[in-house]
C-alpha cells in the first residue's frame, strides 16, 4: 500500500485472463460480482461467461436475437446477475446460488436502457427509450409498472442507501421514488443528465452526483434535490467520459479531451 496525500493506493496483481475466444472481436462489457467471486463478461457473439477468481469458467449464457449486450448487473447480494439486450424485451436472470438462468420478460415495445439493482432491496429498476419504468422484484417476483416517469429516454439511475431510487433522463429532469416507484420529489437540470453515482460516504447515502450537459457535475441531496452544487470544468477538458468518488468527498474525472482532474466536492 501507498499513501499520498491521505489516499492509500493498492498494488494490484494479475488474477487470470479472459482471451478473445470468449467474446469475439470487438468491446467487452464486464461486471464484478459484489463479493470478487465472479466475474461477468458479454462480448460481441452475445453470449454471458460467468467466471471464478481462477478464471475458470463457471456458467456460459447464450442470448436471443441478434442485440448486443447493453447491461450486466449483479444484485447487492451477488445472488442474482440480470442481462440487458439492445432490440429485446427480456431482461435474462442467471441464478448464482442455483447455476441456473430465466427470462423476465418486460412487456414493453421500446427499447429498455437501464438495469439498476437496489442498494438496500430486493428490487430491479428497468427504465426505457420513452420513460417509462418498470420494477420487479426477486423474493415476490412481481412486476411494478409506471409509465410516464419521465418524458424521455431513461439514461441513468441508482439507489440510495435507503431504497430511493434516483432517475436521470433526456427530458432534462432527476426523479426520486420509493421502492414501488412512487414519485417523491424531483428537479430540474440546466441540460440533459447522465451517470447518476450515490458514493458510498457520509450522510447515510443521501448524496447523489449527476452529469449534466456532458460538462457540468451536479451534487445533491437525495431527499432534498433542489438546488445542490454544481462542479463546473473548464470547456478545455471537453466532455465528461466517467468519474468516480472516492476518499473523504474526492471525485476523479475523465474527460474526452483525455484530461483527468481530481476535485473535492467541499
Amino acid at each position: 500500500r501507498i499513501a499520498a496525500g491521505g489516499v492509500t493506493a493498492t498494488t494490484m496483481k494479475k488474477l487470470f485472463a479472459v482471451s478473445p475466444k470468449s467474446h469475439g472481436r470487438g468491446s467487452v462489457t464486464v461486471a464484478w460480482h459484489p463479493q470478487g467471486s465472479f466475474l461477468a463478461t458479454c462480448g460481441k457473439n452475445r453470449v454471458v461467461n460467468v467466471f471464478n477468481r481462477q478464471g475458470e469458467e463457471h456458467a456460459e449464457i447464450a442470448l436471443d436475437g441478434s442485440g448486443k449486450c447493453t447491461g450486466l448487473e449483479w444484485d447487492k447480494d451477488g445472488e442474482m446477475l440480470a442481462v440487458m439486450q439492445e432490440k429485446s424485451p427480456v431482461i435474462k436472470l442467471w441464478d448464482a446460488n442455483q447455476n441456473s438462468e430465466s427470462s423476465l420478460d418486460t412487456g414493453v415495445k421500446e427499447e429498455l436502457t437501464l438495469i439498476c439493482w437496489s442498494a438496500a432491496g430486493p428490487q430491479l429498476a428497468i427504465g426505457t427509450a420513452k420513460g417509462n419504468l418498470l420494477i420487479y422484484n426477486k423474493r415476490t417476483l412481481k412486476k411494478q409498472s409506471i409509465a410516464g416517469k419521465h418524458a424521455k429516454t431513461i439514461t441513468s439511475g441508482a439507489w440510495s442507501s435507503d431504497n430511493k431510487l434516483v432517475l436521470a433522463s433526456a427530458d432534462r429532469q432527476v426523479t426520486i421514488s420509493n421502492a414501488d416507484g412512487d414519485a417523491l420529489a424531483q428537479t430540474a437540470l440546466k441540460a440533459e443528465g447522465s451517470a447518476i453515482q450515490i458514493p458510498a460516504r457520509g450522510g447515510g447515502g443521501s448524496v447523489a452526483s449527476v452529469v449534466s450537459g456532458g460538462s457540468t457535475l451536479l451534487v445533491f441531496d437525495v431527499n432534498q434535490p433542489t438546488g445542490g452544487t454544481e462542479l463546473k470544468f473548464s470547456p478545455t477538458y471537453g466532455k465528461v467520459t466517467s468519474y468516480r468518488w472516492f476518499g473523504d468527498g474526492l471525485v476523479a474525472v475523465a474527460f474526452d479531451s483525455g484530461y483527468f482532474v481530481v476535485r473535492s466536492a467541499e
